[in-house]
């Protein structure tokens, strides 16, 4: 009868063990969460600070009630000084989840400088104050092979095999790197000349569908390990998006193409290393189930990184062949 009793007790404990309430999602890990994005092509600087939180079900997007912070303390220190941000708010394009504006910090008249070390540090209330550092990626070097001065301004008398090339040589700590090319035109709307630009595809989507709706357009890439890189467009698409604005999108309409612009955006190790964590589980050869995250943010969460814009203009000939006056 001891022993039987002993037995009880012990199913009756396995059952109330059972029935404990389990939760995957751990305990709440209260931390200030910090975004911010340095860039040498804007004199605003912007920094969006948040809570982390813990949404009622399983579904983060859940959660409707906006984190952000207001109030905390948000400098930016640099060889030039300590600077301190103030608060700010802006419209939301999508308010499906939150319908109150964006709330963030702002730094006006500072363009972040090549090469440039930044130290971003966040206090407020009793979260422990956070800190994250960026150097800027050095300014690249860039040209065009000489033999693509004709392909641009001459396209008919070049065939489609021809290449439009691109040479760069990467700047210092820049660790990613996107490519893109642009060409800018006037065309005659009501009346009034507006000027519009167009983004050259660099290769078509699938073997065999020659379609401007399928194509490719500049992405990010690694880092050489000589730091140089070379921006390759054929003068087929060239030719094909010219014509596709001048007799498709504007046919009947007065258009003068004015210029091509060659824009290389150059990614920090922060920013890149950021952009291949969170884009990990689109790798169609990656197995892995988890969602993985990258922050560089101490005693917090989140991402400090900055990113330079560079360009290579030429201007195309008067009496260019798709012009329509």
């Amino acid at each position: 009868m001891i022993r039987s009793g002993l037995v009880s007790i012990a199913l009756l404990l396995g059952f109330s063990c059972c029935n404990q309430p389990f939760d995957p999602r751990g305990t709440l890990d209260q931390r200030l969460v910090v975004f911010s994005i340095l860039s040498t092509d804007r004199s605003q600087q912007f920094v969006r600070v948040e809570r982390s939180y813990m949404p009622e079900d399983y579904n983060p997007l859940s959660a409707t009630s906006d984190p952000a912070i207001v109030g905390a303390t948000v400098t930016l220190r640099t060889s030039g000084g300590t600077f301190r941000l103030r608060d700010t708010t802006y419209s939301r394009a999508d308010t499906s989840r939150y319908d109150v504006p964006f709330t963030g910090y702002v730094l006006n008249s500072l363009k972040a400088d090549y090469g440039k070390y930044y130290t971003l540090s966040v206090s407020w209330a009793a979260y422990s104050p956070v800190t994250a550092s960026v150097q800027v990626p050095y300014k690249p070097s860039i040209s065009l092979e000489p033999a693509s001065y004709l392909t641009l301004d001459n396209p008919a008398a070049s065939d489609g095999e021809s290449r439009i090339l691109f040479p760069l040589s990467m700047g210092y700590n820049a660790k990613g790197i996107i490519s893109r090319l642009f060409v800018y035109y006037d065309v005659l709307k009501e009346g009034e000349w507006l000027e519009e630009r167009q983004e050259i595809p660099v290769s078509y989507r699938y073997s065999g569908i020659a379609d401007l709706d399928y194509v490719n357009f500049g992405s990010v890439t690694p880092r050489t390990s000589t730091g140089l890189a070379i921006g390759v467009y054929t003068n087929e698409l060239y030719k094909k998006m010219l014509a596709h604005l001048a007799y498709g999108t504007y046919e009947g309409t007065k258009i003068i193409f004015n210029r091509v612009v060659f824009v290389v955006i150059q990614l920090d190790p922060n920013l890149y290393d950021y952009y291949v964590t969170v884009h990990a589980n689109n790798d169609p050869h990656s197995i892995r189930l988890d969602e993985p995250s990258y922050s560089n943010v101490a005693r917090g969460l989140g991402l400090v990184g900055a990113y330079t814009v560079d360009s290579l203009v030429h201007i195309l000939p008067e009496g260019f062949t798709y012009d329509k006056y």
